[in-house]
């Protein structure tokens, strides 16, 4: 990952780290774009509930 050397633990701490960042990233852009769609709980229960399996081709 990096040009030092470093053990597993120390790499291990980076990448969570690094993946902690991005899930908080993630989480803003989601609750942006909730609030400026107006995207609703309801919404959200339609999706849910929405049948979105192929047909299985005979």
């Amino acid at each position: 990952m990096f040009s030092r050397p470093m053990s597993k633990e120390q790499s291990l701490k980076i990448k969570r780290a690094i993946i902690n960042l991005l899930s908080d990233e993630l989480d803003t852009e989601v609750e942006r774009v909730v609030l400026e769609k107006g995207i609703t709980e309801k919404d959200f229960e339609a999706l849910r509930n929405q049948h979105q399996r192929t047909p299985k081709n005979k």
